[in-house]
């Protein structure tokens, strides 16, 4: 009898492992990929599914994604453009996470900003101006913000020197304790630290609704860089079979109002993209033509 219950108990174990999800986040906990990461988890478990979060850092996704490759049938990735577009361009590579995963719309698209601590930097001029005279240590959340450096590097002639952080919870505390000057990191995610003042955004790379700050392009003409979030499983995963999980996914917004609220009044701009994997090629060659 004993032996039976045991094995009764090992049988269980391994169907609610299957039935468990894991929404994998490639970067630390406290970020926009975090938040619509529980967002997600909550809607999949007022359907009935259960669910995990699993944090996977490092590599700038590429630990994530490996994760995935070993775990397809059970894993969804809230990943950035910093794992489908950037990290590639970076490190000039086939884009492979692009061609093996489905993305589902809409996107959750971010300007970028530059911070700085409250008692630094007043201004983004003063910043550039201190960078073309000498390094400036600036905090980089992600592959985006090693592209956009080496752009700015390139052609304004600043020597801002990228230091690698696992996420924005990290970059705002490594700005809010002075260890760097700045940071580069997304709208999504510094603005409330912005309003607490642990940060202050001396420019955003594109105007946000209802938010009153100045425009890079004020003082770096032609630069536009945007961050956004998408949810993927892989291509090959029984995910893609379950309709409950694809409805979820391909109905984020709609299921969240407070997510629907965020998007009016621009604190997480949203913008549908209908094809992914297209706008996802577009924006690779974009960023590469950038960094010739």
């Amino acid at each position: 009898m004993k032996k039976l219950l045991l094995l009764l108990i090992f049988v269980a174990n391994l169907v609610y492992a299957e039935e468990v999800i894991e929404i994998v986040v490639p970067v630390s906990p406290g970020g926009a990929s975090d938040i619509t990461s529980h967002m997600l988890s909550i809607m999949l478990s007022n359907r009935g599914v259960k669910n995990i979060i699993n944090y996977k850092t490092g590599g700038q996704g590429d630990v994530a994604y490996a994760h995935m490759q070993l775990n397809h049938n059970n894993t969804i990735l809230n990943g950035a453009t910093s794992d489908f577009v950037y990290n590639h361009v970076v490190k000039n590579r086939e884009n492979l996470h692009a061609q093996t995963m489905t993305f589902f719309s809409p996107i959750i698209d971010t300007p970028t900003v530059f911070v700085s601590n409250p008692t630094g930097y007043q201004s983004l001029s003063e910043l550039i101006a201190a960078a073309k005279k000498d390094t400036v240590l600036c905090a980089a959340g992600g592959a985006h913000a090693f592209l956009a450096i080496r752009y700015l590097n390139n052609r304004f002639g600043t020597h801002f020197e990228p230091v690698p952080y696992k996420g924005g919870a990290q970059l705002t505390m490594a700005v809010a304790s002075k260890e760097v000057a700045c940071g580069f990191d997304g709208f999504s995610t510094e603005y409330p630290n912005h309003k607490a003042g642990l940060v202050r955004i001396l420019a955003v790379s594109d105007r946000v609704r209802g938010v009153d700050l100045p425009l890079i392009s004020t003082t770096l003409p032609g630069f536009q860089l945007h961050q956004w979030l998408a949810f993927a499983v892989p291509n090959d995963s029984n995910l893609l079979h379950n309709p409950v999980v694809v409805d979820v996914l391909t109905n984020f917004v709609n299921y969240l109002p407070e997510v629907e609220n965020l998007m009016q009044t621009g604190y997480i701009p949203m913008k549908p993209v209908r094809n992914p994997n297209q706008y996802i090629e577009e924006q690779t060659q974009h960023f590469r033509r950038l960094v010739e």
